[in-house]
């Protein structure tokens, strides 16, 4: 799977939402665990037994957790491999790091102008695309 520019504008939310499922997995175990579900602490294995229902719960939200993460790795990986050592830079900061424009120019120092960096992000993602869809 490719990544693209949208992938990596929304790399920092996804960090965000793996944190979210690592609380949720952790409150379904909570759940799981607790001597309410089970009757008598017997823990019955019926379809619709409460225990039952939290452990098809946390296999669930654990496949989607893994997915989101290999997705981020993919991500890294991706900004990571840019040959373009400026658009790499500008990656890493803008996008991984969650930097702003400003802050990215800053880190970058050869550059003062927000739109020099802005413009050559946008070229190098245009550029990038248009390459995709020659081969």
């Amino acid at each position: 799977m490719a990544v693209t520019k949208s992938d990596l504008k929304n790399y920092r939310k996804m960090l965000l939402e793996l944190d979210q499922y690592d609380v949720l997995i952790e409150e379904a175990h909570n759940t799981y665990k607790s001597p309410a579900l089970t009757s008598n602490g017997s823990g019955s294995r019926r379809p619709s037994d409460p225990t039952t229902r939290a452990l098809r719960r946390i296999e669930k939200l654990e496949a989607q957790r893994d997915a989101l993460l290999r997705k981020t790795e993919e991500i890294e990986d991706f900004a990571n491999s840019i040959d373009d050592v400026f658009e790499r830079l500008i990656c890493r900061y803008r996008y991984i790091q969650g930097y702003t424009w400003d802050a990215t120019v800053y880190q970058l120092r050869k550059h003062h102008s927000i739109s020099v960096v802005f413009d050559y992000d946008a070229n190098w993602w245009k550029k990038r695309e248009e390459e995709a869809t020659d081969q």
